[in-house]
């Protein structure tokens, strides 16, 4: 049986060398987005029907001195570009830093009995279903894998506009939520790894025949007032009107559901009927 360290990877508040504007984050988004973080997305993992993964949080250095003493769940392991050498710092790090080798975590890797290294990366507003993991782990498990990564992508999800209180079905030729796996042979040079890994890593997938998609809908993106995306475009989160709401329901029947039907389609994820 194939040993695989299975790793997902959320980003918080993680920061870009030069950062536009409208990204430098106060203290109350990252407060506020710890919750929705702890309230959706960490309850939709420990749902998991499989529980054989580690959760990295990526959080940036402005609001370290919170961050790095906010009391997380157990589960969690929060992590920062600039770290130590070790696993976490490894996937925030670019290989083009001479540096930032993280010579401790290979030196951990090379010794340790596991064949492939499996990475989730996933936002700290989206959520998974309760099988999703399972699906993951088993493909792991049995595809053939490949000398390089191979990637496994969710392509088909449920986006859920909280503002305007709809879910619909999504389909995204390069979704913001993948899995790499990569060979033992691979992540022990870390150049290597490091670009595979980093270079333009939420595309490749997508973009590549060889992915293997994987079963829809077992991930929902959230759109709420913290949604990053819609801060790095600069628009201000606008409201539906409840006539608009109808027709666009009416127009689109199985694909857009009103509040009544969300929460069915939701329980999968850990979301319970108070919260929306």
């Amino acid at each position: 049986m194939r040993q695989v360290r299975h790793i997902i990877q959320i980003f918080l508040d993680i920061e870009r060398p030069d950062p536009n504007p409208r990204l430098i984050l106060p203290r109350k988004w990252v407060e506020n987005r710890i919750k929705f973080f702890n309230q959706f997305t960490l309850r939709s993992l420990l749902n998991q029907s499989t529980q054989a993964f580690e959760i990295f949080l990526i959080c940036g250095r402005r609001h370290r001195e919170f961050t790095s003493t906010y009391p997380f769940h157990k589960r969690v392991t929060v992590v920062y570009p600039d770290g130590d050498p070790t696993i976490g710092a490894t996937l925030t790090q670019s290989p083009t830093i001479p540096d930032k080798k993280p010579t401790t975590w290979i030196k951990e890797y090379i010794e340790n009995e596991v064949d492939y290294l499996a990475i989730t990366r996933m936002d700290s507003d989206d959520m998974m279903a309760k099988h999703g993991m399972k699906e993951i782990v088993s493909l792991c498990q049995n595809i053939p894998l490949k000398l390089e990564r191979t990637r496994m992508l969710y392509r088909r999800f449920w986006r859920w506009h909280m503002a305007d209180r709809i879910l619909e079905q999504q389909n995204e030729k390069s979704p913001p939520f993948f899995t790499h796996v990569f060979p033992k042979k691979v992540c022990q040079d870390w150049r290597r790894f490091g670009v595979i890994h980093f270079n333009n890593h939420r595309y490749l997938g997508g973009n590549r025949d060889d992915a293997i998609e994987l079963s829809g809908n077992q991930i929902c993106v959230c759109s709420h007032q913290e949604n990053i995306s819609r801060i790095k475009r600069g628009k201000s989160l606008t409201y539906m009107r409840s006539c608009d709401r109808k027709v666009l329901i009416r127009d689109n029947p199985g694909s857009t559901m009103d509040r009544r039907e969300m929460i069915g389609h939701l329980a999968p994820f850990g979301v319970k009927g108070g919260d929306i």
